[in-house]
């Protein structure tokens, strides 16, 4: 009984799913899970889970929670994504063009 139970333990395939970036698409069904670790944020995204830690303690706008009495962080993953994008736009408009550089330097 046990080597029949040891032969199916061998067959079993150990898969992990990684969460992408939810992207919109009105005729796929959406399967992906609206909430993420702390850890699978950070290896989707290739940033650092220190530094995940940190926006969630620093920006109020970051959508990171706190779940549980053991600290214990989940992050709305739709909400991540366009919190990215939004930071992105306010770098992209910060950013001074060649000759507003030149006009500073002359000033």
């Amino acid at each position: 009984m046990k080597a029949n139970n040891l032969l199916v333990l061998r067959n079993v395939k150990i898969t992990t799913s990684v969460p992408q970036p939810i992207t919109e698409s009105s005729d796929s069904v959406n399967t992906k899970p609206a909430f993420v670790s702390v850890k699978e944020i950070a290896y989707t995204y290739g940033i650092s889970k220190s530094l995940i830690y940190e926006l969630i303690k620093k920006d109020k706008d970051f959508p990171g929670k706190n779940v549980g009495i053991k600290k214990k962080y989940i992050i709305h993953l739709q909400g991540f994504t366009d919190w990215l994008n939004n930071r992105q736009r306010e770098v992209d408009a910060h950013v001074p063009t060649g000759l507003e550089l030149i006009r500073r330097h002359r000033k």
